[in-house]
């Protein structure tokens, strides 16, 4: 009898240690669970949605007149008063004189010529009735209708033995001359080329000018373009005729622009090549800095993402089941100033969505927020 007693005593220790034992290593599991859960870390993450990407290159630039001349005068004299004072920031309308020099000096000397012309003309009438009456008729009337104050008009067309006929008399060596005169004299009355306005004035009234002294400069001020630069890897985007917008942090305005050169050349020491972007429209001047993008297309089912992102150049964190980091490999299409566009990602993949230190594939997260494609655009900017 004592004996079973002792057997069942001994059978209830065992049974109570054998649950004592897995008590404790239950709740050692608990505490393990409690310290790994909370050992991993919370991250921010995306959704991935996949569509349409624009193509976009950024450009800085400083405007330059298109139409921009340095007004130099050709001929000697002293400048002339005028309703307008040329002047830094005076307007002038096409074909309105600038700047007058005074040619009275030099007029009346192209007077004295042309009269010496019309005496030689009258002087050879006679001779020319006799030998080529044909064409006396239209000589008479070129002589008629002379006058010293207006330029000449085309001589009278002359063939054969005629045409030596008026060559032995210096007809055509006087006439030519005259004409190299009346040239000369339009140089003494500086006229706008095209609607600008003057940025630099280097005269004034009564002032003596030499010829070839440049008196100062004209632009159109309403035609700019910007010259910039892109790298040669991203030439590829870019066409002629791209849509560009531009704007100004300094004015707090924007234009819109196209690309109207492409140069052919790279330049060695940047690896870039030149393009020029043409813009118009009010509040530019010349010399304002503008910033801006290139619009040359767009990539399909593609995504964009901050540059952060890419780990090892090709790759990102995806996240799988929302528990575990998972590196996925990626085509990187573009790469832009703080962002990249990729293919190459499901639709609905859970993306790392922050530049996190220490972590590795297969690495235990918890999700922290989710967040759409346009947060993350908004967060590549």
């Amino acid at each position: 009898m004592g004996k079973t007693i002792r057997q069942i005593a001994i059978t209830l220790v065992i049974l109570g240690i054998g649950v004592a034992g897995f008590m404790f290593m239950k709740s050692q599991e608990k505490v393990e669970d409690r310290r790994t859960d909370k050992a991993r870390p919370y991250v921010r993450t995306l959704i991935v949605e996949n569509g349409t990407v624009p193509s976009t290159i950024s450009i800085t630039g400083r405007l330059v007149a298109r139409e921009k001349i340095s007004v130099i005068a050709e001929v000697m004299g002293t400048l002339k008063e005028s309703n307008k004072v040329f002047k830094e920031g005076v307007a002038y309308s096409k074909g309105e004189v600038m700047l007058s020099i005074d040619a009275n000096e030099f007029k009346m000397n192209l007077l004295a010529q042309k009269s010496a012309f019309l005496n030689l003309l009258t002087q050879m009438m006679p001779d020319l009735k006799i030998d080529y009456s044909s064409s006396a008729s239209k000589w008479d009337e070129y002589v008629n209708v002379f006058e010293l104050e207006k330029p000449l008009a085309p001589l009278p067309e002359a063939d054969g033995q005629e045409k030596f006929f008026l060559s032995s008399r210096n007809v055509y060596q006087q006439y030519y001359a005259i004409k190299s005169l009346e040239e000369r004299l339009a140089k003494y009355d500086i006229t706008a080329p095209f609607n600008g306005a003057v940025t630099v004035s280097n005269v004034y009234p009564g002032m003596t000018v030499p010829a070839g002294q440049m008196l100062g400069e004209f632009l159109n001020p309403s035609s700019f373009e910007i010259e910039t630069a892109v790298p040669a890897g991203d030439m590829k985007f870019v066409k002629m005729g791209d849509k560009v917008n531009l704007g100004s942090t300094e004015l707090g305005k924007n234009w819109e622009g196209k690309v109207v050169r492409i140069s052919d050349k790279i330049d060695p020491a940047t690896q870039s090549v030149k393009i020029f972007v043409a813009v118009q429209g009010s509040g530019l001047r010349e010399g304002l800095y503008l910033s801006g993008e290139i619009h040359s297309g767009t990539f399909e089912n593609a995504y964009e993402l901050p540059r952060k992102l890419l780990v090892d150049d090709s790759m990102v964190f995806t996240v799988k089941n929302d528990t575990m980091l998972s590196k996925q490999e990626v085509e990187i299409v573009k790469v832009n100033r703080g962002s990249v566009v990729i293919k190459g990602l499901n639709d609905n993949t859970v993306l790392l969505n922050e530049n996190m230190s220490g972590a590795f594939d297969g690495m235990l997260v918890k999700l922290k927020t989710q967040e759409s494609k346009a947060v993350s655009e908004k967060t590549s900017n």
